[in-house]
């Protein structure tokens, strides 16, 4: 497999790629993986980020997010995490998730998300994740906005900061975009109980 572009401890200018349909296969190797590292203590497991999106242009790190009962069981992550080659990021929030990349010389690179299961942020990522599935359009004007902001970068913390604003209206329109169909569904449903209510 060819040099990884990212390495640990390496600041370097964010890189675009355009969709490989390989990505899904590498998440579902890795998902084997850490399932057996973090046996119980795993909830469920999910492919996050534009790299689970097909036909999305993306930086060629794969996300995966983990899902736990409780988010301080992360703790007891960080050792069978480490010897999968997942280092703990110290600098990472951890009020709502902690993150764990994963770094190798050579092949796939992964960015490990964990967080509760259920939560704010694991229900945000599989909204914007399963938004942009359904919208081809969505995903071709996410890309070009990336593949504009990537350049104007030496390193990713900066570029991600300056796509922050894009995302949050595009997880705006998610949002209202799933309220609709809820609603949607709600009319849709036959009124056969009305009846029964007036005599209840």
């Amino acid at each position: 497999m060819s040099l990884s572009p990212y390495r640990k401890g390496v600041v370097q200018a964010p890189v675009i790629v355009d969709y490989d349909p390989h990505w899904p296969e590498r998440f579902s190797h890795e998902e084997v993986t850490i399932r057996r590292a973090l046996g119980g203590r795993l909830v469920g497991i999910e492919h996050i980020g534009s790299t689970a999106v097909p036909g999305l242009a993306a930086k060629p790190i794969v996300d995966l997010m983990v899902g736990l009962r409780h988010l301080r069981e992360a703790l007891d992550c960080i050792e069978p995490l480490a010897k999968l080659g997942y280092f703990q990021k110290a600098d990472a929030p951890e009020t709502e998730e902690w993150y764990f990349p994963k770094r190798p010389a050579r092949g796939q690179q992964f960015n490990l998300h964990v967080v509760e299961h259920g939560g704010v942020y694991w229900r945000k990522k599989l909204l914007l994740r399963d938004y942009l599935r359904q919208r081809p359009d969505e995903a071709a004007q996410y890309a070009a906005v990336k593949r504009s902001l990537a350049p104007r970068f030496s390193a990713i913390r900066p570029y991600a900061q300056a796509k922050s604003a894009y995302i949050l209206a595009l997880l705006e329109r998610a949002q209202a975009a799933a309220a609709g169909m809820e609603m949607a569904a709600e009319q849709a449903l036959p009124w056969a109980g009305a009846g029964c209510a007036l005599h209840a």
